[in-house]
């Protein structure tokens, strides 16, 4: 959910510009405007602001080895993906606490893993499975289509506006249809984030199995949307395309204890 505004708040310099300065209400133009295609210096650029807000709420935690550690799996990940290469790479970062599970990651290719996230994980296959996401949702542009559907949704609805009132309360309704939109995206990445393991030779039966864990252990944020849906999702997954167990090797087991057991 903090992604979510923080993506919007990054967002609202373009919004307004559609609007006239003393009425707020738009004209069809404006829509064509709202199907402007993002720079890949654009989208960077978007995803450095988005992750400021993300930063401003979560402190950011200093640990030198277990940052290259993870940044040496998203590596493993991204290495064969469909999108090795993005506009200035990928990174990931740990922040908040204990407390807290939970993943973002921004159009930028910034990844933040809460504490609480790494310290579920039992294994480097169900750490691949969290940055999988990550790096899902930033290949298949996530962050961008809702930004891209609230500024048409707005466009669109507010033409009949007669103030400025008018379009936050149109406004407000947008953000509901995209929250319906981020429901349908969360299946989406599960699914592109199991063919992400596969290809990189990750064990795709760590996935669901950390969503049944984390499922028992009422976890918010990351993987609170409809628990079962996406169990369900992975599983027929898993089955429809014949994914075997993979026998981990052995050094992975070893490098994850390393890290984990200091």
């Amino acid at each position: 959910m903090i992604l979510v505004s923080s993506l919007l708040f990054s967002c609202q310099s373009s919004i307004s510009s559609f609007m006239t300065p003393k009425t707020g209400i738009s004209n069809i133009s404006d829509i064509d405007k709202a199907f402007d295609i993002f720079s890949p210096e654009q989208e960077y650029m978007l995803g450095r602001e988005t992750a400021a807000n993300i930063l401003a709420r979560y402190q950011l935690y200093d640990d030198k080895e277990m940052t290259e550690y993870l940044n040496l799996i998203c590596g493993a990940i991204t290495a064969n993906s469909p999108k090795p290469y993005i506009f200035s790479g990928y990174h990931v970062a740990i922040v908040g606490d204990e407390s807290d599970i939970n993943l973002f990651a921004t159009p930028s290719g910034h990844i933040f893993i809460t504490r609480g996230m790494l310290i579920n994980a039992k294994s480097e296959d169900e750490l691949a499975c969290v940055l999988a996401y990550g790096v899902a949702t930033i290949q298949l542009e996530q962050g961008i289509r809702v930004i891209k559907t609230y500024r048409i949704d707005l466009a669109i609805t507010s033409i009949g506006a007669t103030s400025p009132g008018d379009v936050a309360l149109m406004g407000s309704s947008s953000v509901e249809r995209i929250l319906s939109l981020i429901s349908m995206q969360i299946l989406e990445a599960d699914t592109a984030a199991l063919s992400l393991l596969t290809t990189a030779g990750y064990d795709v039966n760590a996935y669901p199995e950390l969503l049944k864990r984390m499922n028992n252990d009422n976890a918010r944020g990351f993987y609170s949307t409809s628990f079962e849906r996406r169990i369900l999702n992975a599983e027929e997954w898993i089955n429809r395309n014949n994914i075997k167990t993979n026998d981990t090797s052995l050094y992975r087991v070893e490098r994850f204890n390393k890290i984990f057991m200091r």
